[in-house]
């Protein structure tokens, strides 16, 4: 049988049970002694009826007060993973522009020291031009600084 029968079948009980006693109600002061006994019978259902339905709302509301504190954690999670969302973002953005700054002076000494290593080149003589050319290639990212380290170590 399912949940829906169920019910259906329960609803229907109890309507049954409200027209009985509406009727012995109606008829109270004239009431027989198995009328009384039915009445009995039928109030107490009722009322059991009643009990059960309360205990199920009771649980309900407990189950509700729990998601709705699960969901307010919840939103409070999101807003606080947004806000280190926001924060992380604006710290990154401060790092790249940082970072900009800092090639920026980094490239123009680099382009300031192969200058000064052709300067250097053309002003040696003998076989010591070879260091001012590692530096400039060094300097203009054609070579490595380990590159440049092993072929001096030669």
């Amino acid at each position: 049988m399912s949940r829906r029968t169920r019910a259906a079948d329960r609803e229907l009980g109890r309507i049954r049970r409200r027209e009985s006693l509406a009727v012995l109600l109606a008829r109270a002061d004239r009431l027989l002694p198995a009328e009384a006994d039915l009445l009995r019978v039928l109030v107490e259902a009722e009322l059991a009826a009643a009990d059960r339905a309360r205990r199920t709302a009771g649980g309900q509301t407990a189950a509700v007060s729990r998601l709705r504190a699960r969901v307010e954690a919840a939103d409070a999670a999101i807003v606080e993973t947004e806000a280190d969302r926001d924060r992380a973002q604006q710290a990154l953005d401060e790092l790249r522009e940082r970072h900009r700054g800092v090639e920026a002076v980094y490239v123009e000494h680099l382009a300031a020291a192969a200058v000064l290593a052709d300067a250097l080149r053309d002003s040696l003589g003998g076989s010591d031009w070879h260091l001012a050319e590692t530096i400039r290639r060094v300097c203009t990212g054609a070579i490595t600084p380990r590159q440049a380290l092993a072929a001096t170590a030669h």
